[in-house]
């Protein structure tokens, strides 16, 4: 047993269980205690711990994990969990995991779940049995009803809630998304961002005591906000175009955001993303009103040159090995970087530099069409955490509506 979890003894959980949810805590008094995403950049390497923490506490079966976007709309069940935990005491803990998070880690989750729910970037994972205080034996309760939630741990991109049930839940989301690491708790605040740590090494625990060590293979201080909550007036403008297509349909969403004919732009400008712990990309994405529209750090590519995307590197120099060269491009078919799949970032003369981003899939950030619907305009910035920001405004809209949005 790792010192962090021994840490957390049967004084100090007796004393917070106050601050867990009475309603649902009489048939399982537990709190989610880890959760991996993904590692080593491959978004099914997933896996979700549970600590009890009280004794007697093995009735778990017909309990939901239940996944939701970055805007607490749900997605899917993980898993119904279908028998209860064998081991039961204080500070006993249980997994559910997927069967590639075994195949890294070593340690046999409890119980397995799906690859392809469990969002990478930003999104939320709740844990509970419905209402009352009997887990239903058929459990058809709704989901989006937090009250049926014992606990929840949103992170990343998540974009916040007026849900006064769900914020007593989970407080302030996490800002870092447990993608390469673990996110851990060390408290119970009933704050996100209070009781959970990055963790290096992820250190996950199975019902029967068994646990691996994880070394993080994404920087926890390398996904740090980097979208201003306004246009940034400092950017870099003079493209000559511009276009950003924005579509909102679950596994099929999409994202296109396009400079071009841009200002003289060299290849160190643009940053080196080669370097291990080199540059981030952030897309920022704001309304007419200038103010932001996505969470808080936005779409953020942050892949260091040592992690493959796709069994190769996930970055490549375009034209010579910088400072000679253009610029680079990224490429990832999974988009386990909040859905990003290719970046360019080209540089030349005046008129001659461009940028794009494209993603897709569940895992881009959601609720921005219906933020746009109607508006006359929007902007778009590429910033470069050690480089450029480059910006530009579209302001003939072919579409506005509450899942598509199509603006030059």
């Amino acid at each position: 047993m790792t010192t962090r979890k021994a840490a957390v003894g049967l004084c100090s959980a007796i004393a917070l269980l106050g601050l867990v949810r009475v309603s649902n805590a009489l048939f399982h008094i537990a709190v989610i205690d880890e959760v991996m995403t993904s590692y080593g950049g491959d978004s099914d390497v997933q896996f979700v711990e549970v600590r009890m923490l009280a004794g007697s506490q093995t009735f778990v079966e017909d309990s939901v994990f239940a996944a939701f976007d970055i805007n607490a709309n749900y997605i899917a069940d993980l898993l119904v969990v279908p028998s209860n935990i064998p081991n039961g005491g204080v500070d006993t803990r249980w997994i559910i995991g997927t069967a590639e998070f075994m195949a890294a880690s070593g340690v046999v989750p409890d119980f397995m779940f799906p690859t392809g729910i469990l969002p990478t970037g930003g999104g939320m994972v709740c844990f509970g049995g419905g209402p009352g205080v009997i887990i239903p034996a058929a459990p058809t309760w709704t989901r989006s009803d937090f009250a049926n939630y014992v606990d929840c741990v949103a992170y990343g991109t998540f974009a916040g809630t007026s849900n006064a049930t769900l914020n007593a839940i989970i407080g302030n989301s996490h800002p870092i998304a447990p993608d390469g690491h673990s996110l851990e708790r060390s408290s119970i605040t009933n704050d996100n961002e209070t009781d959970f740590n990055c963790a290096d090494p992820a250190t996950p625990e199975n019902n029967l005591g068994l646990t691996a060590s994880l070394p993080a293979t994404e920087s926890c201080t390398s996904q740090v906000p980097n979208c201003p909550a306004n246009v940034d007036g400092a950017c870099m403008t003079g493209f000559g175009k511009g276009l950003l297509l924005v579509k909102e349909d679950g596994a099929k969403s999409k994202l296109v955001a396009k400079f071009i004919k841009g200002p003289a732009i060299t290849q160190t400008q643009l940053g080196n993303p080669l370097l291990s712990g080199g540059t981030i990309y952030d897309l920022c994405i704001y309304g007419a009103n200038t103010a932001l529209l996505h969470a808080i750090d936005g779409f953020q590519v942050d892949r260091s040159a040592e992690t493959t995307c796709d069994g190769k590197a996930c970055w490549k120099a375009v034209g010579k090995a910088p400072p000679d060269g253009k610029g680079y491009k990224f490429g990832e078919k999974a988009g386990n970087s909040n859905g990003i799949t290719k970046i360019l970032v080209k540089g030349g003369d005046a008129g001659k530099s461009k940028a794009l981003v494209k993603g897709k899939g569940i895992n881009l950030p959601s609720g921005i069409t219906a933020l746009l619907a109607g508006t006359s305009s929007a902007t778009i910035q590429l910033r470069a955490s050690d480089g450029v920001c480059v910006s530009v405004d579209v302001t003939d809209v072919k579409k506005s509506d509450p899942d598509f949005f199509k603006a030059k």
